[in-house]
């Protein structure tokens, strides 16, 4: 009889349990519904979108497309075999033992590129003639890559650029699964035309250096139109290069003024701050969509190839995670995406991003643990980002600063002097003068004896007179503790 009666209690109890265990997940499912809701509410109120297919750019016709030339149509198609003449620019793949040289860095330091260490390694990879000028190294390089030669008289004449197929177009999955070959073939390209500017520059041609910054900053508008993470780095890791290549054509003061006017239209139309907002709605929706469809959400976040994984691990969670679990979790990934990365790039200032992204980290922080298991997964999810922040403002500092330098030659080929302040190359140079985008105040500008120097207040936003920090190396202008200005003189 006793044994019957614990028996009994036993069972209770574990009907009770299991009753109890249902009633917390029907709770959990309730509160986490009426979450995801007001999330997703507060999100369309905001004229936003939660619909990662929405955010993809419209598609252009082929005959303006740059990228829908040979060998760039199709590269995005996983299943696509590269064309070898593109292939063929992975020099560092190619050639692993040759050591290339550090990029050029004539912005900051003031002085023109030294082409030697390029040169050298031209004749390293079996290029061009170990004693070969510029102008022999040029001909050499157009000789073994004839594609950088198409591409770059292609670009004038090509004024929008989108890579082909569509973005994900052909694909299954998520956009979190969605394959990217296509990064790895641009950045190797765009690096051998910003190469091909600088040598066309240092041979007189100002034309082939235009023409091969302007094929560079095509892939840059291409992967900056793109909703992703990625695309928004690698545009900026392709667009330093060309900027360099642009303070190269300046200093050597090559260009004519309706060269440097169609360069600084093309510049003009690279929204650093746009592409950025572009990548953060991206990042939303893409992490969003991952979280509400895929059937093993922990196995998919924990999971390095981007896959739900299988067996017995991934049926016991998806049994064990409530809906109500995931539909919070979400809810609170949109809030703070929202909140501190969305909303404060749609106010168009860059400096209110970055102190609005500054937060996210240690919110995040605070939040983490199993006594805030809502925000488990928002911690491994959202993206922390005032280093990419500071580095797109680093990029549209710069980008301004050649819209200005471009407009400064323009004056001195007309007048034969510098501007005495840059609210002279107003109108008819510039429609504004472009400010600083890290505190949304006018650009500095100084001049003497014939040069002059443009500067950011940079991270500190504190304002050194056009001084950079003695004591620091160039891979520091972008970090936080920087002090310093971001200068471009010439």
């Amino acid at each position: 009889m006793k044994r019957f009666l614990k028996l009994r209690y036993l069972l209770w109890t574990l009907v009770s349990l299991v009753t109890l265990y249902f009633l917390l997940i029907a709770l959990e499912n309730w509160t986490g519904a009426r979450a995801l809701a007001a999330a997703r509410a507060r999100i369309e109120a905001a004229g936003e979108t939660l619909e990662f297919k929405r955010l993809l750019p419209a598609p252009i016709p082929d005959s303006v497309n740059f990228c829908a030339l040979e060998p760039l149509a199709g590269i995005t198609d996983p299943k696509h075999q590269p064309a070898t003449s593109l292939t063929a620019l992975d020099w560092r793949k190619h050639h692993p033992k040759a050591k290339e040289p550090p990029r050029f860095s004539s912005i900051s330091l003031g002085k023109p590129a030294d082409l030697k260490p390029w040169l050298a390694y031209l004749a390293e990879i079996a290029v061009a003639k170990a004693d070969a000028t510029p102008v022999d190294a040029l001909r050499a390089l157009d000789e073994a890559f004839p594609v950088l030669v198409a591409l770059s008289d292609a670009a004038p004449g090509r004024k929008s650029a989108l890579f082909t197929p569509p973005f994900g177009e052909g694909q299954q999955g998520g956009p979190m699964t969605i394959q990217l070959p296509h990064y790895a073939l641009i950045r190797p390209l765009a690096k051998a035309l910003t190469l091909r500017a600088q040598l066309a520059t240092a041979a007189g041609d100002a034309a082939g250096s235009i023409h091969s910054i302007q094929a560079c900053l095509r892939l840059v508008e291409a992967a900056f139109a793109e909703p992703v993470m990625i695309g928004l780095l690698v545009g900026e890791s392709m667009h330093l290069p060309a900027q360099e290549a642009v303070w190269s054509l300046l200093h050597a003061r090559l260009a004519t003024d309706a060269q440097l006017a169609e360069l600084q239209a093309d510049l003009a139309r690279l929204d650093h701050h746009a592409a950025a907002l572009q990548a953060m709605r991206g990042e939303l929706a893409a992490i969003t969509d991952t979280l509400l469809s895929s059937p093993d959400v922990f196995g998919l976040v924990m999971n390095a190839e981007g896959a739900p994984s299988q067996g017995l691990a991934g049926r016991m969670r998806r049994l064990l995670l409530p809906a109500g679990f995931i539909d919070h979790s979400a809810a609170n990934i949109i809030n703070v995406e929202y909140e501190h990365l969305v909303a404060p790039l749609k106010t168009g200032r860059t400096s209110a991003a970055l102190d609005a992204v500054e937060r996210v980290g240690p919110i995040l922080m605070e939040k983490r643990g199993w006594t805030n298991p809502h925000w488990i997964l928002a911690s491994i999810a959202v993206p922390v980002t005032p280093n990419i922040l500071r580095s797109v403002c680093f990029n549209d500092a710069i980008n301004r600063q050649a819209l200005i330098a471009l407009a400064i030659e323009r004056h001195r080929l007309a007048t034969g002097r510098l501007p005495s302040k840059l609210e002279e190359l107003v109108p008819t140079y510039l429609e504004s003068v472009p400010t600083d985008p890290v505190n949304d105040q006018p650009m500095r500008y100084s001049h003497q004896d014939g040069s002059y120097r443009l500067w950011s207040v940079a991270m500190d936003r504190q304002d050194d007179g056009g001084q950079q920090s003695p004591d620091s190396d160039l891979k520091k202008l972008r970090d936080k503790d920087y002090h310093g200005d971001w200068v471009w003189k010439n």
